[in-house]
């Protein structure tokens, strides 16, 4: 089982500096998808 480290506050003040609206956030090429697809490609 893999333990879970806690993201940095400074991390993710940076990563949301330029959140303005949801879809920054959950849009199409929005931070979550590029978090998601950055985590998978480090599984390869």
């Amino acid at each position: 089982m893999t333990v879970s480290k806690p993201i940095p506050s400074d991390l993710l003040n940076t990563l949301l500096s330029d959140y303005r609206k949801p879809e920054d956030l959950l849009g199409e090429n929005g931070l979550l998808k590029q978090l998601c697809q950055t985590a998978l490609k480090s599984f390869h």
